[in-house]
């Protein structure tokens, strides 16, 4: 048979699975989606309130205590799982590198040409590159970008009809153009804090 969480787990998984239910509703509200079943957050927050102050010497018996226990357990749902999760520290995911405080990694100032070199790590026809510090790159991992192609600031979102855009991986460093870059075109990759 399972073991019980004390009234004190549940108080302690209710504090963080309110928040998150408060959180899941306002992201609902904002992007849509469904409701949450059976039990609106505030309702949530009421109990658990109710269970606290009864625990901190309110006028209830441990079976009254233990029932309402089990009740506001219920009503958390998903987010007491949720709230076990970061009680625990789970763990898992990935880390994006967080650079150092102090100077930015130089920024790149060229000129397409033919060929990749210290100063050029894109060449006529290239697409991507990893700014990743291998090949004679420069480390721009962790960091955001801005990119100027031709001296015009680049979108990181297609606005279609044919514009040029980009995209950055902070993790990997894969920095990516559209369309493939031009012969003699001038590039400024500029990392920012």
């Amino acid at each position: 048979m399972p073991t019980l969480l004390s009234i004190p787990d549940i108080i302690e998984l209710s504090d963080i699975a309110v928040g998150l239910a408060f959180n899941y509703v306002d992201k609902q509200k904002l992007f849509g989606g469904t409701p949450i079943t059976p039990v609106p957050p505030v309702q949530m927050a009421i109990i658990s309130s109710s269970l606290l102050w009864g625990y901190e010497g309110g006028a209830q018996s441990a079976a009254e205590l233990r029932n309402e226990g089990n009740y506001l357990y219920w009503m958390l749902g998903k987010f007491q799982l949720q709230a076990q999760n970061i009680i625990s520290g789970g763990g898992g995911g990935s880390v994006v590198p967080v650079p150092p405080l102090g100077n930015l990694p130089y920024p790149y100032h060229f000129e397409v040409s033919n060929i990749v070199s210290e100063p050029n790590p894109m060449k006529a026809g290239d697409s991507f590159v990893f700014l990743d510090g291998t090949n004679g790159t420069r480390d721009y991992r962790g960091y955001n970008l801005l990119f100027n192609r031709n001296n015009v600031p680049q979108s990181q979102q297609s606005v279609g009809g044919g514009a040029s855009y980009f995209s950055w991986d902070r993790l990997d460093g894969k920095f990516t153009i559209i369309p493939s870059a031009f012969l003699t075109e001038l590039f400024d990759i500029m990392p920012v804090g």
